[in-house]
């Protein structure tokens, strides 16, 4: 699920026609950010975006740092794919143990499945959980 479908979903379920508010206040937050860009980019006519500007501005340690959020955002999503290959390497193993191992199940072990009823209790299910725990 990615993160706009999370983000319709909450909306579909959650708040409602409210929705409509918060992507204008997302907007006017955005339109901020954008006005901040332009507004740099007066100022230090560099290409470099947020690089540059941080440069300039508060010096080379700083600006290493954006950079380095910057890359740690970008390989986020490669992460998540990485990820999911490794999920379905966990999947495949497990269930390839699962079908070389079910030659081995012998179903006597499992009889009987239940305990039989030992007193009153037994009608609520007390005695396989008195079963279980001796």
């Amino acid at each position: 699920m990615g993160i706009f479908t999370l983000a319709a979903i909450g909306a579909a379920t959650k708040a409602g026609p409210a929705i409509v508010v918060t992507f204008i206040v997302s907007g006017i937050a955005t339109g901020f950010i954008a006005l901040s860009y332009s507004e740099m980019a007066s100022m230090i006519p560099m290409a470099g975006s947020a690089y540059t500007y941080t440069y300039t501005a508060m010096g080379k340690l700083i600006a290493w740092i954006v950079v380095f959020t910057i890359l740690l955002c970008f390989d986020i999503r490669q992460s998540t794919r990485v990820n999911a290959v490794l999920v379905v390497v966990n999947v495949l193993t497990v269930l390839l143990t699962i079908f070389t191992c079910i030659k081995y199940i012998n179903p006597d072990n499992y009889t009987p499945f239940f305990p039989p009823n030992e007193g009153e209790f037994g009608k609520y299910g007390v005695s396989v959980l008195l079963r279980i725990l001796d």
